[in-house]
């Protein structure tokens, strides 16, 4: 018997479905759709409470968990200005004559560097806020 649970936010689940399957469903494809929490999750877990071998079976087994849905907002990368190659093919000379390891293309990306150094937790989140 394996239960669905779905949460937004990895902590509060929500039972989406429960169910058992017998020997009739094994080597198929058995779509469930969910019966509670079917909107706004971004995680899922599958619990699978018993074995088709009995209760005396040793083990449970599963070969293929899929959840499908549409995302409710893409992510998207980090917007940073285009910088010609042979621009930062002149950066990248400097950086090598001047023995330095690190190169900002441009001042956004050190804005961005510096905003990881001052609170790596408040970026973080950001982030998340950002592009999910």
């Amino acid at each position: 018997m394996p239960t669905t649970t779905p949460a937004p936010d990895g902590s509060a689940w929500t039972v989406a479905r429960t169910g058992t399957f017998v020997s009739a469903d094994r080597h198929t494809l058995n779509v469930l759709a969910p019966t509670a929490g079917a909107s706004g999750v971004r995680y899922a877990r599958l619990t699978l409470l018993t074995s088709q071998g009995g209760a005396g079976a040793s083990f449970r087994d599963l070969s293929e968990f899929a959840v499908y849905g549409t995302p409710t907002k893409m992510p998207v990368a980090p917007q940073f200005p285009i910088v010609e190659a042979d621009v930062v093919g002149e950066q990248v000379a400097d950086a090598v004559e001047a023995g330095r390891f690190l190169i900002l293309t441009t001042p956004e990306v050190a804005d961005d560097l510096r905003a990881q150094g001052e609170d790596m937790d408040a970026y973080i989140e950001q982030v998340i806020k950002d592009y999910t």
